[in-house]
């Protein structure tokens, strides 16, 4: 019974988070679609101690987490987690294997959590590469939807010109997709690829052992395991066990022990899988105080915890050398803090990039330095910052991107045109060319023009009013030029 009960509540989050996700996009008609970000005690620890050292506000709905963690143990990872839910659907690839009991490597969760700790200590915030709320959330907003947009696409594209008698049911299908689920464009992300190979990755894993990223990788696992340590809902085993040892085999996390006895309480995700296959009985779940036969050690040894700790100050001057410091084409979305609270408040989740109308922010790989990968950008020539859209701050889910009203957005700066004069046509070609002026959404137009005679000829070249500019990129977006655009938005 309560196996089929946390099946039901997988496939209600996991639809949920689908909800949420699709619906970030304009014209954002719903509220929370941050929601499940804002439940990682991880992001909620890491992200406070890096830019505040004081539990953020933001991060409030995580001590829900915490509280039901301790009353019913690792209840999310089994229950709640859409990537875990993901896992499942896809372990379903792989023939089934027999467990074998590998507590002894489940530390490596413990590490890495140790790992983003200390780091956050000094300022830096790479939780958002490890969480696995952050991490599904960017691989569904711009990879997984992404691909299945372009895939809908094309399947509706090859129906409409190769079979045109379909067009009357086809198209009415297609446009409900575009109304609701794809979008009415294409969005695509610079390094979606290696977002996706990163995601392959963590499925392939699954052939070594079933949810092998939540037993051994996963640092809000190791979070929620140590909160578990203690739970008041404990697994008993009564006298009435034959050891037949079908528990351990069925158990998803090999949180079960010797012949079906022991329970590595940390582990347990409360799947009710080993409660379910008993064919004798034997398997109860209860509110107890005392610890029965649950184990609650995490294997951590010394070596191991100082590795880890040499590890992270190594990797930490790393992580602040900047690539291509003060990289002047790093043009942050309005409403992005000041850069170094920025990075350590963004959860790299891809919310801002998903919900922009115009696919004009991208991640970042090198631009920032290392602790900056998969941060948004705008990259103008791909799509410019619409005037009138705040999106972007609304969906943040840690305040990186701090919310603004339409008024104040119009009047922050986050760039300055320039123009290239070697490329753009009234200067390098003596052609008349009016796009960037025309697009200009300023009211009072950042974009003039300056006549010059060339001959008998008068040409208008365009000149930037730099007090005016207010970077959106609309201007490099427009350009008529095919390839490098005659005007570039830099930071000003």
């Amino acid at each position: 019974m309560m196996k089929k009960v946390r099946i039901i509540s997988q496939v209600l989050f996991y639809l949920l988070f689908l909800f949420l996700l699709i619906n970030t996009t304009y014209p954002l008609n719903i509220k929370g679609v941050d929601f499940f970000l804002t439940l990682s005690p991880l992001l909620g620890l890491t992200t406070s101690i890096a830019c505040s050292k004081f539990l953020l506000v933001e991060f409030l709905p995580a001590l829900v987490i915490v509280i039901l963690t301790i009353i019913l143990g690792r209840v999310f990872c089994g229950w709640v987690c859409p990537l875990g839910t993901t896992l499942e659907l896809t372990d379903k690839l792989f023939k089934k294997r027999k467990n074998k009991n590998k507590a002894k490597i489940s530390c490596l969760k413990y590490y890495l959590f140790i790992l983003v700790l200390i780091i956050s200590l000094f300022g830096i915030n790479i939780t958002g590469w490890l969480d696995p709320l952050s991490l599904i959330t960017r691989t569904y907003s711009l990879v997984i939807l992404p691909y299945l947009s372009f895939l809908i696409r094309m399947m509706f594209d090859s129906i409409y010109y190769l079979l045109p008698f379909l067009r009357l049911c086809s198209e009415p299908i297609y446009d409900f997709f575009k109304e609701y689920l794809i979008g009415y464009e294409q969005s695509i992300f610079t390094g979606h690829i290696l977002i996706a190979i990163i995601f392959v990755i963590i499925v392939l894993l699954s052939i070594l052992s079933r949810r092998y990223w939540c037993q051994n990788l996963c640092p809000l696992g190791a979070v929620l395991s140590l909160l578990s340590f203690k739970t008041l809902l404990k697994k008993e085993v009564n006298s009435s066990c034959v050891e037949c040892d079908i528990c351990s085999q069925s158990c998803k996390m090999n949180a079960v022990g010797g012949m079906g006895k022991p329970t590595f309480n940390g582990e347990c995700i409360r799947c009710f899988s080993c409660q379910n296959v008993c064919q004798s009985n034997a398997v109860t779940f209860k509110f107890k105080i005392s610890n029965g036969a649950n184990v609650t050690s995490t294997n951590l040894s010394r070596r191991g915890f100082l590795v880890t700790l040499a590890g992270s100050l190594t990797l930490t001057p790393m992580l602040k050398l900047k690539v291509r410091k003060d990289n002047p084409t790093l043009i942050r979305p309005p409403g992005a803090l000041v850069e170094e609270e920025f990075l350590s408040r963004c959860l790299r989740c891809g919310n801002c990039m998903k919900v922009c109308p115009t696919n004009g922010l991208q991640p970042t790989l090198l631009d920032a330095g290392l602790d900056g990968i998969w941060t948004p950008k705008l990259v103008s020539r791909i799509g410019y910052c619409e005037y009138n859209c705040i999106l972007c701050s609304q969906v943040c889910p840690s305040g990186a991107i701090k919310k603004i009203t339409l008024e104040e957005k119009k009047k922050i700066v986050i760039g300055v045109a320039v123009i290239d004069k070697d490329v753009c046509l009234p200067y390098a070609k003596n052609k008349e060319c009016l796009v960037c002026e025309e697009m200009c959404p300023t009211p009072t137009k950042a974009i003039k023009f300056e006549k010059i005679k060339e001959g008998k000829k008068v040409i208008r070249r365009p000149i930037v009013l730099e007090k005016e500019c207010i970077g959106c990129g609309i201007c490099e977006y427009k350009c008529p030029l095919e390839g490098k655009s005659g005007i570039v938005i830099i930071k000003k």
